[in-house]
């Protein structure tokens, strides 16, 4: 049937000149799937509050004229909010509340009544509800045994409002050094990442240097040793608390010391609360290398030296988190009292663990035990912290670079598709919107190492993205090393074409490294 161009022309015609006008549609306004209208002005989920931005107004930072000390309650509330310190205002807190730390022993003497609490782990909000729980300071006096930084994501947030409460109240705030304030652990957890993209380098190297000024361990009312860890085999020598107190402590390392790594890293042996004849005092720690395990006995000839009633620490060890919160060991038949106490004060540790965290309330007739729960935080509700800290926008790129390169790797092998017949790819290549190269000429090489480049460099981007969106630390630490990642000219000669396939090759050899150190660890 032939076509009637005129009719058809004039159909065309008059159905653009007669065209309804598009319905007013008001852009602010976005429809959900499920027909949920939304305005795109306004934060769409209204139950999530949204962070603070800009920084802590000077006038509410100090806590009055002298600017001798921060104002606590504002800071606790606006960390709390998300907010951001200026980096002046961050350096000064970790800065003076060095100066305070470094006044202070090795061993502290404390008194009673005190609250004792155990790792915090970077969970901030669960940190003001311990507070909350056990009353703020200075009516309430708090002794943390380590552990504030690494795992949780608010890390930062914990150091500042810890130091602000030790350079406001220094006797009624005792902080001891844990596995986490030390430069090998930061660097392979959250902490090191958290403060570059929260605040900068220098903060992070601030934090460290501030570490290396926590006291190692506390003696409570002559009664109680208290580490993050426990004793070591050192200890075994007459007057051993003396070794404490004369030891070096700042080093930013804790693994550089054999009796500061015990005291920190040290737990009790697997065996501990077993009634056994032939366990070693002190025997090598299989988990941590640097560190080691003791016996119930090596505990109760410690104490029996010292004249003491328990040991109390909060490294998990090789027990793991307890998903009470506490653990009371086997108890000592000199008195009846457990002669070991743990206690983990970070509850839901990881978002993951569903534990539950305790904190020893200590006075000079009883010990008692506060349990509680997780509170509800910005990570997991509704879950708006990406790992690494990373935005919504790099996040997300890798999956997106995987769906494009997808994409153009059908395009490109559609035509280098072997099924495909050669008539086929004869008219493909002879379609008029492509260009006829004669033989002889060069360009048509040329042509055809674009084809297989352009697989090539597909391949690399998408395994560059991987590496990204699995590893990013892993993959900018080598990509800036290495000054890789090289740029594909617009115009290409042959030369330079061999030229950027070498590089390529030499940078997709990086990534390749990285998977490869990943699979090793993994």
């Amino acid at each position: 049937m032939a076509l009637n161009v005129d009719l058809y022309t004039t159909n065309v015609i008059n159905a653009i000149q007669h065209k309804k006008a598009a319905p007013e549609s008001d852009s602010t306004i976005h429809i959900l799937e499920d027909g949920t209208p939304i305005s795109t002005l306004e934060r769409p989920c209204q139950d999530v509050p949204e962070p603070l931005k800009g920084a802590m107004p000077e006038g509410r930072f100090w806590q009055d004229d002298t600017h001798q000390k921060p104002n606590v309650p504002h800071l606790r509330d606006f960390l709390a909010a998300e907010g951001r310190l200026a980096q002046d205002q961050a350096l000064w807190i970790i800065k003076t509340g060095t100066k305070v730390l470094r006044t202070e022993p090795n061993l502290l003497p404390l008194q009673l009544p005190v609250t004792i609490c155990g790792s915090i782990a970077g969970q901030y909000y669960d940190l003001l509800n311990i507070f909350t729980l056990g009353g703020d300071v200075p009516d309430t006096s708090y002794l943390f045994l380590g552990n504030y930084v690494n795992r949780g994501c608010f890390g930062i947030e914990c150091v500042l409002l810890l130091w602000s409460l030790k350079i406001c109240y220094p006797k009624n705030v005792a902080l001891l050094r844990g596995i986490p304030e030390c430069r090998s652990h930061s660097e392979s957890h959250t902490f090191k990442t958290e403060c570059e993209q929260k605040y900068s380098t220098e903060v992070y190297e601030a934090c460290l240097e501030s570490f290396s000024h926590l006291p190692l361990a506390a003696v409570l009312n002559d009664q109680y040793f208290c580490a993050y860890g426990g004793i070591s085999e050192q200890l075994d020598v007459p007057a051993p608390l003396n070794w404490i107190f004369l030891m070096n402590r700042v080093k930013d390392t804790i693994a550089d010391d054999s009796l500061m790594c015990d005291v920190i890293l040290s737990g009790p042996s697997l065996s501990y609360d077993k009634k056994v004849t032939s366990e070693p005092e002190v025997q090598e720690n299989t988990i941590l290398d640097e560190s080691s395990h003791y016996s119930y006995s090596a505990v109760r000839m410690f104490l029996l030296r010292h004249n003491l009633l328990g040991i109390i620490q909060s490294h998990d060890g090789s027990h793991g988190v307890q998903d009470s919160g506490y653990k009371f060991y086997r108890k000592t038949p000199e008195n009846g009292f457990p002669s070991l106490i743990h206690v983990w004060s970070a509850p839901n540790f990881k978002d993951t663990y569903g534990n539950k965290a305790a904190m020893l309330r200590v006075t000079s007739e009883t010990l008692n035990v506060k349990q509680f729960n997780a509170v509800p935080h910005p990570y997991y509700l509704p879950g708006y912290y990406l790992p690494g800290y990373r935005n919504a926008f790099n996040w997300s790129l890798p999956f997106l670079t995987e769906k494009i390169t997808d994409m153009a790797m059908d395009i490109l092998n559609h035509g280098l598709d072997e099924e495909v017949d050669e008539d086929t790819r004869s008219s493909l290549f002879s379609a008029p919107h492509s260009i006829n190269y004669p033989e002889d000429d060069p360009s048509v090489e040329l042509t055809r190492q674009y084809e297989k480049l352009g697989i090539v460099a597909i391949g690399r981007v998408r395994r560059k993205y991987e590496v990204a969106g699995t590893q990013p630390e892993a993959f900018n630490e080598r990509a800036s090393n290495s000054q890789l990642s090289p740029a594909m000219p617009s115009v290409l000669g042959q030369r330079q074409v061999r030229d950027w396939i070498k590089r390529s090759q030499t940078e997709a050899a990086v990534y390749e490294t990285i998977e490869e150190e990943d699979d090793e660890y993994s």
